[in-house]
């Protein structure tokens, strides 16, 4: 119990100083399948270089049946620089190709309306969606209480000791973060979390001298304590 009152503890405080030293950019509205093919291209990276990928792709294509027929390289030049740009690419295509297979169209306003759950179980079975971007139409596009954790967030809150557990599923991580955090607060520790793992906790040589969380965080103070202390001049 005392642990996991520490992670709630913790958690506040990830909130409240990251939100001193990052500006949490609004979700702008979307569709539901919109949200979706977002979640693909913002997975992995940070709000700012998905929203210009994704304006790439707005203003290449005439719609999504386009984008559907379209190749891979063509969804690669309109994204622009982005890590793993192909499998990406290949989701996109995959997801509107699967949907539009199974309905003649690419509306999925009518998951909203059969409620959160059968909805998120809906979009799970396409095979191109994942949970990130399951949890990410769960938070944004059907106003439910989903966190949506990618590979650098989850690094982020290995680190702060937050999560453990190297074989739990994500869907099990994220229900431990679900736990500790309330519905309102969900995106914007999505956001924050996306932010510090790009700008100072970076996969290799993080930034922790720097870091507002270090105080909690136990990888950056035995990170701190193994670097070369400078020698005394004589």
């Amino acid at each position: 119990m005392a642990a996991a009152a520490n992670k709630q503890k913790i958690l506040e405080h990830v909130l409240t100083a990251l939100k001193k030293k990052y500006e949490v950019a609004e979700q702008p509205s979307r569709s539901v399948m919109e949200h979706l093919l977002y979640a693909v291209v913002r997975e992995g990276t940070t709000t700012e270089l998905a929203d210009k990928a994704f304006r790439g792709i707005q203003d290449r294509f005439v719609d999504l049946n386009e984008i559907r027929v379209s190749t891979v390289q063509e969804l690669c030049d309109a994204m622009g620089p982005l890590p793993d740009v192909a499998t990406r690419a290949t989701r996109l295509i995959g997801i509107l190709q699967e949907w539009f297979e199974m309905t003649y169209s690419f509306e999925m306003e009518e998951i909203a309306k059969k409620g959160m759950k059968e909805g998120a179980k809906k979009i799970s079975r396409l095979n191109d969606a994942n949970d990130f971007s399951v949890a990410w139409v769960m938070q944004h596009g059907l106003n439910g209480h989903a966190i949506p954790l990618d590979p650098p967030s989850i690094r982020v809150l290995r680190r702060l000791g937050i999560l453990d557990g190297e074989s739990e599923s994500l869907e099990s991580l994220r229900g431990t973060i679900e736990h500790f955090v309330p519905k309102a607060k969900g995106g914007t520790l999505v956001e924050l979390l996306s932010q510090h793992a790009a700008t100072l906790c970076t996969e290799e040589n993080p930034k922790c001298g720097k870091c507002p969380l270090l105080p909690d965080c136990p990888a950056g103070q035995e990170l701190k304590g193994t670097e070369a202390k400078p020698r005394k001049s004589r």
